[in-house]
């Protein structure tokens, strides 16, 4: 286990590996990101308010730039703290600190919700559990709350009401997840933006 080391009166340190708490001014952000995360600044900001840093970020301790954590660096200095918790890493180069950089948030995007077992969750937990408190919205709560109900569409007789309206069915989502875990029920590809209505009722 890595001890905390106290920082020096520059609060800077240079040792790998170590989690101390910096100075925010002294921390740069990665310039060229390629990650947009600028939209999700002020809802973690609402998180950090609520439960504080426990995850550091990561620098490079050459150039005392963050290659992970740039959200989580923006979100302290928009709740206007002074500090932050940072673990540095000895990259051996520049493309090395990148590649991490690119790859954690790559890694982001590798999980799933399983919205069945988070709605069992939120039922069974609904007298303690403040939805504003997981980073949630109302809207997204309902959105996942509906689709882990998908598999078990009922018949709707959609054929015959379907005719009279074309060869499509206009379909409206609540959000981006509840889009994504309808296509990956219906087999669709996620940029296909069309279903024809005989494969939809094909399926259901």
């Amino acid at each position: 286990m890595v001890e905390k080391r106290i920082v020096n009166q520059n609060n800077y340190s240079e040792e790998d590996g170590i989690v101390v708490t910096e100075s925010i001014d002294k921390i740069k952000l990665w310039r060229d990101n390629p990650r947009k995360n600028d939209q999700g600044v002020k809802k973690l900001a609402e998180l950090l308010k609520i439960y504080g840093q426990i995850t550091p970020i990561v620098v490079w301790n050459k150039n005392m730039t963050v290659y992970k954590g740039n959200t989580t660096l923006k979100a302290l200095l928009f709740n206007g703290e002074k500090t932050v918790k940072v673990l540095y890493k000895s990259f051996s180069s520049e493309q090395a600190a990148i590649s991490y950089g690119i790859a954690d948030n790559k890694s982001s995007e590798w999980g799933d919700w399983d919205n069945e077992l988070l709605k069992i969750i939120f039922e069974k937990n609904k007298e303690f559990i403040d939805i504003k408190r997981t980073g949630f919205t109302e809207k997204e709560q309902k959105s996942f709350m509906l689709s882990s109900t998908i598999d078990k569409l009922p018949d709707m007789g959609l054929q015959e009401e379907t005719k009279k309206l074309g060869k499509f069915v206009i379909i409206t989502f609540d959000s981006k997840d509840q889009m994504n875990q309808f296509k990956k029920r219906f087999n669709m590809p996620m940029e296909q933006r069309k279903i024809e209505y005989t494969k939809l009722i094909g399926i259901i």
